[in-house]
């Protein structure tokens, strides 16, 4: 009876290994439509209209499986100057490409200046209500530029709310690319994924060799009028090595205005925590991978088995 136990313990963790943790998957705009990529960004106190896309069908798109892949966010929208679909590992490919033969972006242009032109620009862009200031939203850029060509190819983004760009390092007005935020430019904001430096299996799923901590975008604005904002992505100088921006899901919202906290002799006293919990470097408590469905199967099945066979030795 024992073995017979030991055994199918035994075969559980075998099948265990032959499904590993669900990674990225994506779904370009061949399969859904810009209006429910905006739809899926919009979160509590934000309501969006007049919805556009510019660019090839396969670089713009929704995923999920982000946080297996060390991403961060487990769900949301990914714009790309290549195809979405090269986001998916494991990383095996040091420079992976898709050339889409579409112009660049002309705001994006004036970021990385004169000198330098983009090619192969996602926009995504649509309208939006909010109902308090500010609004938010989380994202993460990635890119297969890093880290050999970090000063030479400069591949970058934006997200321009009524024309300004709120997509910066965090506490600057510095724009958020390549050559801002890698191994040696605010290194605290950078993972390092690339196979050339760290071998294969390289740390994390994604198939791309570098990319930010989850950052959060922020901008005041006036409450319950309608405002723009442009999510555009593209290539600096060439249209090879896939960048990529990934936004979360519902993370697009209004702040609620703080309620005031009543004071005087009947105020009720409140006792607040400054302590923040920590996950490990660079890990809040969203990124904390969860098993797959096909994890969870196999482990109830495992477990009735193992009950049945102990229940039938007592």
């Amino acid at each position: 009876m024992r073995r017979r136990v030991t055994a199918l313990v035994s075969f559980f963790f075998l099948l265990l290994a032959a499904f590993p943790a669900l990674s990225v998957i994506t779904t370009n705009l061949n399969s859904t439509t810009p209006l429910q990529l905006a739809q899926m960004l919009a979160g509590p106190g934000v309501t969006v209209s007049n919805v556009t896309f510019t660019g090839a069908n396969i670089a713009g798109g929704s995923f999920t499986g982000g946080l297996p892949d060390g991403l961060g966010i487990a769900t949301g929208v990914i714009l790309s100057s290549g195809d979405i679909a090269n986001a998916a590992g494991p990383n095996t490919n040091d420079g992976i490409t898709a050339g889409n033969s579409t112009p660049g972006d002309a705001d994006l242009n004036a970021i990385v200046g004169a000198g330098h032109t983009t090619f192969d620009a996602a926009v995504l862009e649509f309208d939006f209500i909010p109902t308090s200031s500010p609004v938010t939203f989380r994202y993460v850029f990635a890119s297969d530029e890093y880290n050999e060509f970090v000063g030479q190819f400069n591949d970058v983004f934006a997200f321009l709310i009524d024309g300004q760009n709120v997509a910066l390092i965090p506490a600057t007005s510095t724009p958020v690319a390549i050559n801002t935020v890698n191994l040696g430019s605010n290194p605290s904001f950078y993972r390092n994924n690339d196979p050339s430096d760290l071998g294969i299996p390289t740390p994390f799923g994604t198939q791309f060799d570098g990319f930010t901590t989850v950052l959060t975008a922020t901008r005041a604005l006036t409450p319950n009028v309608s405002h723009r904002i442009k999510l555009v992505i593209a290539d600096t100088d060439d249209a090879i090595l896939d960048s990529a921006v990934f936004l979360e899901s519902s993370s697009f919202q209004a702040q609620p205005t703080p309620t005031a906290t009543p004071t005087g002799p009947t105020a009720t006293p409140t006792r607040t925590s400054t302590v923040t919990p920590t996950f490990g470097p660079g890990l809040g408590a969203t990124d904390i991978p969860t098993l797959s469905l096909p994890m969870l199967v196999l482990l109830g099945v495992a477990l009735a088995a193992i009950g049945f066979l102990l229940i039938r030795r007592l």
